[in-house]
């Protein structure tokens, strides 16, 4: 008999933070099965033995997949559906980095009975606090207070924030084959929370206690400075607005248009803030105009330039 739910991970050089994460899958009470789904990138350090040993003591419960050369420093993207989603036999699919953890034993019966009950609803979530890499608390909340909400299938494909290691959703047949644009994102989980919009609603389950979102300099995200953190949230943009474009969706093209526009023009002010030569100036505005795509959309560009201007956009 399938699991109903696939709890997917990704690990990588994460010895000192893997048994937490492990731990808060293994304490969930459920009474359903579930599986746990284990891709490690080549770890450096402890990582694989550890992964081997819950393995070992759980078997028939975590299923690991081990590289022998690192995907992301080769610039493979979508790791979690190239390597978890594509094998996860659940309804439902859970997500949690290895670096993270989850504090509520109940947390994936909560989102399973309401998920069950629920079918114009395709995800839910919840909050997290933070933590730094020796485990002092940094805040309570991860999620902006406006984001602590339920949210219609149309904001989610405008891309609602939620937290990666706090959704559950239905396994829809999407996840098993990814757009093209997917995996040239590298915000995959921006790229999938918009698709998963076009399934249903968002909920967000306040009564779950919180997990642990891990700050640390080995995090993709949380080691990047301002300037390498918008060059990613662009790039994930202008894969989407690609996406949108060829499937036809004007609407949706065009908002993820203005937000390649947006981030493009970030980039360029912090860049020339740090300009020293006229050469250095130009070459920014160049690349601002071919991130753009000006010349394909002059009067769109126009347009959305004056609404900037005019405090609009």
């Amino acid at each position: 008999m399938n699991p109903l739910v696939s709890i997917c991970c990704t690990t990588f050089n994460h010895e000192r933070f893997i048994r937490d994460c492990f731990d808060g899958f293994l304490k969930q009470q459920t009474n359903f099965k579930f599986e746990i789904l284990v891709y490690d990138d080549c770890s450096t350090d402890n990582t694989k033995k550890i992964i081997e040993e819950y393995t070992a003591q759980f078997p028939g419960l975590f299923f690991p997949i081990y590289q022998t050369e690192n995907q992301y420093s080769k610039g493979v993207r979508g790791i979690m559906p190239r390597f978890n989603f594509k094998r996860a036999k659940g309804k439902y699919i859970a997500t949690c980095e290895g670096d993270d953890y989850w504090t509520d034993p109940l947390k994936l019966q909560k989102q399973i009975d309401f998920l069950e009950n629920n079918e114009d609803f395709v995800l839910t979530g919840h909050d997290a606090k933070k933590i730094d890499d020796k485990g002092e608390l940094i805040s309570d909340w991860s999620l902006p207070k406006n984001k602590r909400r339920d949210c219609s299938s149309q904001e989610l494909q405008r891309f609602f924030y939620a937290l990666t290691l706090t959704m559950c959703f239905r396994n829809v047949p999407i996840l098993q084959n990814m757009p093209d644009e997917f995996y040239k994102s590298n915000n995959g989980d921006t790229f999938l929370i918009s698709l998963l919009g076009h399934y249903g609603k968002y909920k967000y389950m306040p009564e779950i206690t919180p997990a642990v979102y891990r700050i640390h300099q080995g995090g993709i995200w949380s080691s990047k400075d301002e300037i390498q953190r918008i060059k990613m949230v662009r790039k994930s943009y202008f894969e989407m607005q690609n996406y949108y474009q060829r499937i036809n969706n004007q609407v949706l093209f065009l908002y993820y248009y203005k937000k390649v526009v947006v981030f493009s023009f970030q980039l360029l002010q912090l860049n020339l803030k740090k300009s020293k030569t006229i050469k250095n100036i130009f070459i920014y505005f160049l690349y601002f105009f071919q991130d753009i795509k000006m010349h394909k959309h002059p009067f769109r560009l126009f347009k959305m330039i004056s609404w900037h201007l005019l405090g609009r956009l």
